[in-house]
């Protein structure tokens, strides 16, 4: 299978040729099939052979009239030279990487294929992209630290007190089949609990203390919300704020976009970009759904837009998010602003021509299908993975990793250097 190899160093894109039929499905039982979505295009006969074979399950095979724009990680196309033209340039617009053709040998390969697409040869050397997505380990500091030490210490507690996280909960929101209160209930008895226990005898006592309904609904509700404030924390801290701002200062030229997972990080990080900036100019700019209306300053007239009519003639106007996104677009565009900080809800919504570093600051912010989606968007190769120091967060991010295929690579604070284009 080495044509495979070659071609995932050629970008993961290209065309294989392939000799008969067996070679074929050699090909397709091995690419790629561990946590990998695949989309495959190919003729009407084709399909209907594909969807009667349950050993090719891990593919979504479509009939060549329908194409729909769904996120893949890899899209195959088979013998293109059967698929109508508009098919093909549908499919080659919207998968620029990420896709291979199988053409038989004997087969001619459509124009609109060839034009795009190199032959993957045995013979020939391909060159890999060097990788550019890094990774940065940072740690909780000051009040932070102490406060995420005290509710993971205090969660740790609970789970201790309980068989698994679903049996907590469960007894907090109940399941497709039992209301909260019926859980715990059968929960309660499962750990020996009844209501005529004799709790004159300590061992009961013990049992009917901790594993009573209401107990185990007191301890499950208090996980729950210690567990919205520790992912608050993870993804909202100063340590993140206090980790881009000297990127900023390492890179001073380059125009940076952050994602974050909510506002509450991203106007932390204007703040304290803006407390020490010496330009009176603004260099910073946070952008989302929760944002307060803001002004918008206009350099032809030196003065702040004000309403022309109605009942507010004169007084300042503000606007909203949706406004603001043109807006701060076009100054992040120009180099006005060099850094804007969004959410990933709404990343798709601004139009950025370039961009030099990409900084996502949680795990939570993307799915890695939308971050390549994102990465076209923004036309940046620089991408910054912020990951806390904390167990379970670099276990999740080494899974994303692998599944990714992102090959991130850990650096430091003072080796992420770029330079300017």
């Amino acid at each position: 299978m080495i044509k495979l190899q070659l071609w995932r160093n050629n970008k993961r894109k290209g065309i294989v040729k392939y000799k008969d039929g067996i070679e074929l499905l050699n090909y397709l039982t091995v690419i790629d099939t561990i946590n990998t979505s695949i989309m495959l295009y190919t003729d009407e006969t084709s399909v209907n052979w594909f969807n009667t074979h349950k050993k090719y399950n891990h593919i979504r095979v479509k009939h060549p009239d329908m194409f729909e724009q769904i996120l893949s990680d890899i899209v195959i196309i088979i013998n293109p030279h059967l698929l109508f033209k508009v098919t093909l340039e549908n499919i080659i617009a919207n998968h620029n990487e990420n896709i291979i053709i199988f053409s038989k040998e004997t087969d001619d390969i459509p124009e609109v294929i060839s034009k795009f697409y190199n032959v993957i040869e045995n013979n020939k050397t391909y060159n890999v992209k060097p990788n550019l997505y890094k990774h940065l380990i940072i740690n909780f500091k000051g009040e932070d630290k102490e406060k995420y030490d005290k509710v993971t210490n205090t969660m740790n507690e609970i789970m201790d007190t309980f068989d698994d996280f679903d049996s907590i909960m469960f007894s907090a929101r109940g399941n497709d089949v039992q209301s909260p209160a019926e859980f715990r209930q059968q929960y309660a008895e499962s750990k020996g609990w009844s209501k005529d226990m004799d709790v004159s005898l300590p061992m009961f006592k013990d049992i009917f203390d901790l594993y009573n309904p209401d107990a185990i609904y007191e301890r499950a509700k208090l996980y729950m919300e210690l567990l919205h404030i520790r992912q608050d924390l993870l993804s909202n801290n100063s340590s993140i704020v206090d980790t881009i701002k000297t990127i900023h200062e390492n890179n001073p030229k380059a125009k940076i976009i952050v994602i974050s997972k909510n506002g509450k990080v991203n106007d932390k990080l204007v703040t304290a970009i803006e407390n020490t900036n010496d330009s009176e100019d603004t260099i910073a700019a946070s952008l989302h759904v929760d944002m307060a209306k803001q002004p918008l300053f206009d350099t032809d007239t030196n003065d702040y837009v004000r309403y022309k009519s109605g009942n507010n003639v004169g007084k300042i106007k503000e606007f909203g998010y949706v406004s603001l996104s043109k807006e701060f677009s076009t100054m992040f565009n120009s180099g006005i602003i060099k850094i804007l900080a969004i959410t990933g809800a709404i990343s798709k919504d601004i139009m950025i021509n370039k961009s030099d570093i990409l900084i996502i600051t949680s795990l939570k912010t993307l799915s890695y299908i939308e971050l390549k989606n994102r990465l076209k968007l923004f036309n940046t190769d620089n991408v910054l993975y912020l990951v806390m120091n904390d167990k379970k967060i670099i276990n999740e991010f080494n899974n994303i990793n692998i599944k990714s295929r992102l090959n991130s690579k850990e650096t430091t604070i003072n080796n992420f250097l770029i330079k300017k284009v």
